[in-house]
């Protein structure tokens, strides 16, 4: 049994997310609808690859997603609006990741000084 694979698929997929992207930017709702459709459960499974938090994956697909279309009137994009889309939420998680390290670097360090400060206090009792 042989079934034919339609090498156009990606090509014609391609064409109908950049009349999608047209529509948006002439602030057409129900194109960005089919948009959010069509790309929210991948950009969620691109969120999901790097931070493993179901529920933050889906904040961020959304995120983007509400981005491109708060910036539809003057963003351009230069690749496919799938590899805009992808990269985005990649960078979004990557943040993400960023900020909560910063906030866990910062508490680490909260705890080590008063740690520090405490043995000090032990060591030199007040009279």
């Amino acid at each position: 049994m042989s079934f034919y694979v339609n090498r156009d698929i990606p090509v014609m997929s391609q064409h109908v997310d950049e009349l999608l992207w047209e529509y948006i930017r002439q602030d057409d709702h129900k194109a960005f609808e089919v948009l959010f459709v069509k790309y929210y459960k991948e950009l969620t499974n691109v969120a999901f690859y790097y931070n493993s938090n179901s529920e933050e994956a889906e904040e961020i697909a959304a995120d983007v997603l509400h981005s491109l279309w708060q910036k539809r009137a003057t963003l351009e994009i230069a690749s496919s609006l799938k590899a805009y889309l992808n990269v985005a939420t990649r960078n979004a998680t990557f943040n993400i990741l960023r900020k909560k390290m910063l906030v866990m670097e910062t508490l680490t360090e909260s705890v080590a000084n008063e740690h520090s400060t405490d043995a000090v206090d032990h060591r030199n009792p007040k009279i």
